[in-house]
């Protein structure tokens, strides 16, 4: 890929988490605390807090390109056990 290519792929990658992050932090835990707390995790609103920051955390390193493979397979993993935990009742 090239460089300005890399860029616009590190730039749609990193804003949407960038972007739910700070939402999350800043009042959207409100509507996630309900969600994590029917799914039957424990400490709901420390845990939705502990996702907003993760990420906004992992899409900042995204685009910056800190790491990039490390924070991508960081993300990729967070997606995976979320989607698992969100989706376990429907795969019985």
């Amino acid at each position: 890929m090239t460089g300005i290519a890399l860029i616009i792929a590190r730039l749609m990658l990193g804003i949407p988490f960038i972007i739910w992050g700070v939402m999350k932090l800043r009042g959207g835990e409100a509507k996630l605390v309900p969600v994590l707390a029917g799914l039957g995790l424990p400490d709901a609103t420390a845990l939705a807090y502990l996702v907003g920051l993760c990420e906004l955390v992992g899409g900042i390193g995204v685009v910056i390109g800190f790491p990039v493979v490390l924070f991508s397979v960081l993300l990729g993993i967070w997606c995976l056990v979320t989607g698992y935990v969100g989706h376990r009742k429907d795969v019985n």
